[in-house]
């Protein structure tokens, strides 16, 4: 249909995939389209702390970095046993409000479930080898409750903000686990460590 209007330019923000009309360059006073990236790899990873977090400001802003440790488990049918793949490291950042409740919460050794988005960054190890680093900008951080327990506390960061009070929850007894994967709702005695991979740059 012909609105009798001259043609709208087309530009493109951004480059590679996930790019966005920008409509709005020769047409003064509209509001210029931010490029969105739509294609960024999210991962959820669950897996053992490698050493202990750390906190640092970055630009105004708390930034915590550690390392985790996931290792994958397969059942073996001609053993009748579940067996330990390779352990996998990823390093991981988060920030702000998480990076401090993530410093105060997390110990060396905690078993964790982690969601966020999944990069890679390349370096020359003391051995002169080039590794490739997985790393993970975390958006959630918790405790796996399949190998224990762990009690929530609200962070109230302004002294004139009441804080909340949380009941407390019902005592249903002992948790049961299946006895499909006997790995499952236990504490492990040796869990992963950062000294069975590469060391970061």
């Amino acid at each position: 249909m012909c609105t009798g209007l001259p043609p709208v330019p087309v530009a493109l923000s951004g480059s590679g995939r996930g790019l966005v009309r920008d409509r709005s360059r020769r047409w003064p006073g509209r509001r210029r389209e931010e490029s969105v990236m739509t294609n960024e790899t999210m991962v959820t990873i669950q897996g053992w702390i490698g050493n202990e977090p750390s906190l640092r400001m970055v630009g105004g802003a708390a930034v915590a970095n550690f390392r985790v440790g996931a290792t994958p488990r397969r059942f073996k049918q001609s053993t009748g046993e579940w067996v330990d793949g390779q352990t996998q490291w990823y390093g991981v950042s988060a920030w702000r409000a998480l990076a401090e409740n993530a410093e105060h919460s997390l110990a060396k050794g905690d078993p964790v479930l982690i969601h966020g988005r999944l990069n890679h960054r390349t370096y020359i190890n003391k051995q002169g080898v080039e590794v490739v680093a997985l790393e993970i900008e975390a958006t959630t951080i918790g405790h796996d409750l399949t190998r224990g327990t762990s009690r929530f506390r609200r962070v109230v960061r302004s002294a004139e903000t009441p804080a909340r009070t949380t009941p407390e929850p019902p005592d249903f007894g002992p948790t049961v686990y299946p006895p499909e994967d006997p790995y499952v709702g236990q504490a492990t005695e040796n869990p992963p460590t950062p000294d069975d991979t590469e060391e970061a740059a």
